[in-house]
Order: structure tokens, then sequence, then C-alpha cells
């Protein structure tokens, strides 16, 4: 009942960012009317494989958030190997957000500048 209230997503900590690799929502209905009523507000990137059996849960589950980065490959069930455009992008993706950019924060910037913080 705890969980179904939604309680343990409120009392989470916030997250700074979501990395997805064959990932899919969860399937409890009770639980998905409270993690997906509204699009998940956190920087997140989305590696999904177009042979994988979990694309389409992997696609769904990009959709819940708010302006994801995905990244596609052509393997499968994996984690992939990245080509140079799917690494730049991932490199600005993260630069995004040590600068404190979408999801990312001035207090996680300064932890990457004096990591003694």
């Amino acid at each position: 009942m705890y969980k179904y209230q939604g309680k343990i997503l409120q009392q989470h900590p916030p997250m700074k960012l979501f990395v997805s690799i064959s990932g899919s929502k969860l399937r409890d209905p009770n639980i998905c009317d409270v993690a997906y009523r509204e699009p998940i507000q956190v920087s997140s990137v989305h590696l999904i494989g177009e042979k994988d059996w979990l694309k389409q849960p992997g696609e769904e589950l990009a959709a819940a958030f708010d302006n994801p980065l995905v990244l596609r490959h052509p393997k499968g069930h994996t984690v992939p190997r990245l080509d140079e455009t799917a690494v730049k992008q991932l490199k600005e993706w993260t630069k995004g957000i040590l600068q404190g950019g979408a999801g990312g924060s001035k207090e996680a910037q300064l932890r990457m500048e004096n990591p003694l913080l």
C-alpha cells in the first residue's frame, strides 16, 4: 500500500540524472499511475538497441522523460560500443549537467571542480 500511494517516490532524494541501457518502465499499474503521471523532470540518456527484445519498452521509458537523449545502436540487448556521433552527443549531455544545465546543478559542478566539497 505504501508504494502504491507514491510515498516511496516522494521520499526518495531527487535524482540528478538517469541513465538507461536496455531499460523499461515499471509494469505495475498502481505504481505507473503515480510514477508516470507527469513527465519525469530529470536529465536522462537512454541507449536503445534496434534488435533488443526490450526495444519498445525502452522507447516507452524514454517517452516518460522530459527531453530525453536517446542514443540508438544496431545491436540487441547489450551495452553497446558507441560510434563517434553518439560519443559526441553523450559528451555534450554530460557537459550540460556538469555546467548546471537541465538536471545539473551548481553543487554538482563545484564537486567536480573540488572533489573535497
